[in-house]
């Protein structure tokens, strides 16, 4: 082979060599285009005087801006704030062939003002003269709006803090501090200089301890230091402890998702003088109650015996009375008959209070076991108790069906029998209506109405009639001892219930009372 033949091979393998050159040159610019197509950033280059000559990426897909749109137009012409000092400083980095890095710039464009981050350095050709810059850019108005609103909950929840009376302690996973209140500083009085975003929690204790602010440390420091901050790691306790200074502080840490600490520090010292203050009161009130207990029993044990003696002296005054009044009556004069009459009706007048007065002392003293008890039955029986007044009076008493309760026997019998008399007794011009009806009520106990027609009685004394010996009427007109109510009170009270009357004068009365259910047959 001549040298001809020899130099033309090597032109054509110079020609292979450039066209394999060209072809993977051209698969490289290929998949940057590719690349730059799925990526949120995209590519830039400017002339010297920093106009763009090259732009490639998503442009128009996040900015709404075409590449051919920029080209020829300079970044400063497509910035929102040409006269941001941060902007400026940049612009005179280019103009100077430095590089630059993260300026952030606002953009008006089709899809409204955009936040934008480039970077780029400057572009030398042999000579070393700047022909332009060349960088990167993307658009990050999200990631702005985010941190805006980072920073706005960072700073509601900072002041939200400050409200809390409570001390409230966010510190990292690394122990630091993240955000405290004010009132922390009350319990690091000498060291509130380092409440601050960073500090360590051990080197705050530390620096508390040394400063003298503590007095239950003791003689080794560093091991009430240590126990402290295994204490602190724990990071999940919930105590209540006295300080040097008398006072009592709750304190609550918990370990947070991210492995930091939450603490909670609450002066209770109030709350634990008060708490103290009702302890003393509760007690008081059990003494006194307990004296009074003793006090209403040695009452009902009093007139128990009171009137139990004085049954014997006084039936035989009655009785002599009474043969006064026969074996002499129409021999002496008006005047005797009616002295002996008043001793009579005055004798019968005292044993019925007597009676009535050990009928109360009674309640409660001794009586059945309670028991489950078909209210309907105790209310037949009371009526055929009271069969002579129901049709003197021609009395209409109608019930509803009556659900089963538990209690005394011989108690819920009189408590029926003495409401009902009650309503025959009080009774207006015309026959007595008295309805008798239960709905269930709160706490398994039943809700009981016995309802009339008779005279009522004024709002004022709804609460007067169940007091023992009260009479709101004159003897002569609507006889009794004024002990009928107050008995039915005493017996209701006695199985854990309670009895109120409303009434309206001349438009009748409604007693109500409620009773436990019996625990067989609670309530539907």
């Amino acid at each position: 082979m001549d040298g001809v033949e020899l130099e033309r091979s090597g032109h054509d393998a110079s020609r292979a060599r450039l066209r394999e050159l060209e072809g993977a040159l051209a698969d490289a610019q290929r998949q940057l285009r590719d690349l730059l197509e799925v990526s949120l950033d995209w590519i830039w280059e400017t002339d010297a005087g920093l106009r763009f000559t090259c732009v490639a990426g998503r442009l128009e897909e996040t900015l709404g801006i075409s590449a051919a749109d920029l080209i020829g137009r300079s970044l400063e012409e497509l910035a929102n704030d040409r006269e941001d000092a941060k902007l400026q400083q940049h612009l005179g980095e280019m103009r100077s062939h430095r590089q630059f890095r993260d300026l952030i710039f606002r953009v008006n464009t089709p899809r409204g003002l955009r936040h934008v981050r480039a970077s780029g350095k400057p572009l030398f050709d042999p000579a070393g003269v700047c022909r332009g810059y060349r960088g990167v850019a993307s658009d990050i108005t999200e990631e702005i709006g985010a941190a805006a609103r980072a920073e706005t909950l960072y700073r509601r929840f900072a002041e939200a803090i400050e409200c809390i009376p409570a001390s409230l302690l966010l510190l990292d996973p690394d122990d630091r501090i993240v955000i405290c209140n004010s009132a922390t500083k009350q319990y690091f009085p000498r060291v509130g200089h380092l409440l601050v975003k960073g500090t360590r929690f051990e080197d705050l204790v530390r620096a508390h301890v040394a400063s003298g602010s503590v007095r239950e440390v003791g003689s080794d420091v560093e091991e009430w230091i240590d126990n402290r901050m295994r204490a602190h790691r724990a990071a999940n306790m919930n105590i209540l402890r006295a300080t040097d200074d008398g006072r009592w502080v709750q304190i609550t840490e918990r370990r947070t998702s991210d492995g930091g600490t939450i603490g909670i520090r609450l002066d209770v010292t109030e709350l634990k003088e008060r708490e103290r203050a009702l302890a003393e009161k509760a007690r008081e009130v059990a003494e006194y109650a307990k004296e009074l207990e003793r006090s209403n029993a040695e009452l009902e044990q009093f007139a128990y015996v009171a009137s139990h003696d004085l049954q014997e002296p006084l039936r035989m005054v009655a009785s002599y009375c009474q043969l006064l009044q026969r074996r002499y009556k129409d021999k002496l004069d008006a005047e005797a008959d009616e002295f002996i009459g008043f001793a009579v009706e005055g004798a019968s007048r005292m044993q019925r209070l007597i009676n009535d007065l050990l009928s109360y002392s009674r309640v409660g003293r001794r009586g059945d076991a309670f028991q489950p008890l078909d209210a309907n039955e105790l209310v037949r029986l009371a009526l055929a108790n009271l069969q002579r007044a129901v049709e003197e009076s021609h009395a209409r008493i109608d019930s509803d069906a009556l659900p089963r309760i538990t209690g005394d026997r011989t108690l819920l019998l009189q408590l029926f029998q003495n409401l009902i008399g009650n309503a025959i007794k009080f009774r207006r011009d015309e026959p007595p209506a008295i309805r008798i009806s239960a709905h269930a009520a709160d706490g398994n106990f039943w809700h009981f109405t016995v309802a009339d027609n008779g005279i009522g009685i004024e709002a004022d004394y709804t609460e007067r009639v169940f007091l023992i010996f009260q009479r709101l009427h004159e003897r002569d007109k609507y006889p009794g001892t004024g002990i009928g109510l107050a008995v039915a009170r005493k017996v209701v009270e006695f199985h854990g219930g309670r009895i109120w009357l409303e009434s309206t004068p001349n438009s009748g009365s409604r007693f109500h009372f409620t009773l436990p259910a019996s625990p067989n047959e609670p309530q539907p």
